[in-house]
């Protein structure tokens, strides 16, 4: 007699995978490590995306479980477990990152009040998107809560995917949706991604959610179709997980391809290590249900949290390490803050107690509001005597800080004007204002220069422009393709901002490119990447920006690009070769095109040259620190100031800048 085989019957509860937690585990071990030093594993920022399918499976498996049991789906309850798990946690790194507000300068304060309260309303990916934050930038001033761009988009998915599921049924028409969900996002991200700059496509919770969906489709297609015991889990979750690793090793930001379907593959590789960890049974998933992966997976999201700001925040300067002890202090700091959280405040909220209190979804719904608002209290409180910030607003957008002082004479008059007989010829007035132009480099100096400026009474113009130099042309990599960032924008940006300080007319304007560096073509289309005709383009490309910026009272000062590389002369013993060589090389040539320019026109403009080797590189290698001070983020070579190295260069750059202009 044959007997029909039957699908087995839906579940009727959640049973916990210990295989997911160990892979949970493996995924926050990838992004710490990433975070320590990118050039460790430059794509470990794939633990997130792990991270985004992973909550993609669980959740939605959560709710079609309970939709099959009770025809329904709670949402109040739901809404209610998840603020018990991720609120209490989160709430308290913002607490504890506002009380450190009134220690920091200004500007900083006016800079990270905002994001503190974006990341307590879970929007922090929008406003990072709006500020234009980029990820992958570390030596912008890191933002300690520049991680819970993530947990925003997590919270996002967690307030809509509910209310879908329960709305759409039957079960088909749920999958058709979501598929449609997936390939919407997966077409955002390739449409909004800039290769020079993919902030909006690796931001966006619209062209990121699909690595979501992925998971939510997994946990669909699991749910009818259980996971059985036997070779084939362990095979698919080994090679996915390999696939993952390979993915992590072989990838960095950059890489366009991952916002072109390799950040699907990425979610698709998730889903087969989750296969392979759904079957105890087998080697894959006894692999991952071991206890150190385990344990490391139950305290995942507190180590997620607490890592960050303890990079950002414990240095090499106040730890006095480098290297692997420093990231080993690091990570160990970060992991007893993540247990004290994990068992003194996220496990008894998460069983529903605070202190006597029972958490029920009623005491809930006064309560978070109440918390949330009182957190927000506490950030504005902390935050009082903030500025805005001097890196915010548009490209190119000039920053303006400070009155012009009215102009100072020394000497007195006749009625006709002329001085008096007999008195002291007037000498130049005092400076009076000064303004910034340049790249990155000179972008990041912005805020410290302008509070140094208005310590001293000056007006302070800033015109600096990421990702472009001072030319207006177009800039090449060595194969002939045209260098990112440095486009249309640039040359249309950069000159409007130069005209701006020109209509400004300032007494001094500070000068720094180390961006001309790179190639360029001559009128006929030659390449040109070093050598007697590359300079000539160089020189040639700088003289609009000086006949913009310069005039009868305006003296441009020229800086001269610092030493940059971490390796000696010649690069003898370099760890990295061809990195070395290209560093210095550009060095040699941008600096030797910038004392060129200042020769050429010294004698008939007002055009003058300072030299800061001695203050940040008085000899190569350059050192990470001088006077105690770490100056320069190693990125991978020593070219972008940290927050205290140009705290520690602003006073220093004015000084030398109106001494060169012979102004005191």
């Amino acid at each position: 007699m044959l007997t029909q085989r039957r699908r087995p019957a839906a579940p009727t509860a959640w049973h916990h995978r210990p295989g997911l937690d160990g892979l949970r585990g493996l995924a926050v071990a990838a992004v710490v490590v990433f975070h320590l030093d990118e050039r460790w594993l430059p794509g470990g920022f794939l633990g997130v995306d792990a991270f985004f399918t992973l909550s993609g499976f669980l959740i939605t498996s959560l709710l079609l479980v309970e939709i099959d049991r009770d025809q329904r789906v709670d949402l109040g309850a739901f809404w209610a477990r998840r603020a018990r798990r991720l609120l209490p946690a989160a709430m308290l790194l913002i607490l504890v990152l506002a009380l450190l507000l009134p220690f920091l300068d200004p500007v900083e304060r006016g800079r990270r009040v905002p994001e503190l309260l974006a990341s307590l309303g879970y929007v922090a990916n929008w406003h990072f998107i709006h500020a234009d934050v980029a990820y992958f930038d570390t030596f912008v001033d890191a933002s300690p809560v520049r991680h819970l761009w993530s947990l925003a988009i997590e919270e996002q998915f967690y307030l809509a995917w509910p209310l879908v599921v329960a709305a759409v049924r039957p079960r088909r028409a749920l999958v058709a949706v979501t598929a449609a969900g997936v390939v919407a996002s997966m077409v955002a991200m390739a449409v909004l991604f800039d290769p020079a700059s993919p902030t909006r496509a690796y931001f966006g919770t619209d062209a990121r959610v699909h690595q979501i969906l992925l998971g939510a489709l997994a946990a669909m297609a699991i749910a009818r179709w259980p996971v059985r015991p036997g070779s084939i889990p362990s095979a698919v979750g080994a090679v996915s997980l390999a696939g993952l690793a390979w993915m992590a090793w072989t990838i960095d930001g950059a890489t366009a391809w991952y916002y072109r379907g390799g950040s699907a593959l990425a979610a698709l590789f998730t889903i087969g290590a989750i296969v392979g960890a759904e079957d105890l049974t087998g080697r894959f998933g006894r692999a991952m249900a071991l206890r150190p992966l385990r344990a490391l997976g139950l305290v995942s999201y507190g180590l997620y949290l607490w890592h960050w700001p303890v990079i950002v925040l414990l240095g090499p300067d106040e730890l006095g390490l480098r290297g692997v002890p420093l990231a080993a202090a690091q990570a160990l700091l970060a992991l007893a803050l993540t247990l004290a959280s994990y068992r003194l405040l996220e496990l008894p909220i998460r069983h529903g107690k605070l202190g006597s209190m029972t958490l029920t979804p009623r005491r809930l719904v006064r309560l978070v509001p109440t918390s949330l608002v009182a957190v927000a209290l506490v950030v504005l409180a902390a935050g009082v005597g903030r500025t805005g910030d001097p890196l915010s607003g548009e490209p190119g957008e000039v920053l303006v800080v400070g009155e012009l002082a009215p102009p100072v004479t020394t000497a007195t008059p006749d009625d006709d004007g002329a001085a008096s007989e007999g008195t002291t010829p007037p000498e130049p007035s005092p400076v009076r204002s000064v303004a910034l132009v340049g790249d990155s480099v000179a972008y990041l100096w912005n805020g410290s220069l302008s509070i140094e400026a208005q310590e001293r009474g000056l007006q302070y113009i800033g015109a600096a422009v990421v990702s472009c130099f001072v030319g207006y042309e177009p800039l090449y990599k060595p194969t002939g393709e045209r260098q990112d960032g440095f486009d249309t924008a640039c040359a249309e940006v950069v000159p409007a901002a130069h005209e701006q300080v020109r209509a400004l007319a300032p007494d001094i304007v500070l000068w720094h490119d180390v961006n001309a560096s790179y190639a360029r073509r001559s009128p006929d289309g030659t390449l040109l990447i070093d050598g007697p005709e590359w300079e000539a383009e160089v020189l040639r490309a700088w003289e609009p920006a000086l006949d913009r910026l310069s005039g009868p009272t305006t003296t441009v000062v020229l800086v001269l690009p610092p030493w940059r590389s971490v390796d000696p002369p010649g690069c003898e013993g370099a760890a990295r070769p061809d990195r070395c060589r290209q560093v210095q090389e550009q060095d040699q040539r941008v600096r030797a095109a910038t004392e060129a320019f200042v020769a050429r026109h010294r004698s008939t403009r007002r055009v003058e040259l300072i030299d800061i080797d001695d203050l940040v590189c008085p000899a190569m290698p350059c050192p990470e620190q001088v006077d105690g001070v770490r100056l320069r983020s190693v990125d991978p070579d020593l070219t972008h100031f940290t927050g205290d190295g140009s705290r520690y260069l602003a006073p220093h750059l004015l000084d030398r800048a109106i001494e060169a202009a012979g102004r005191r």
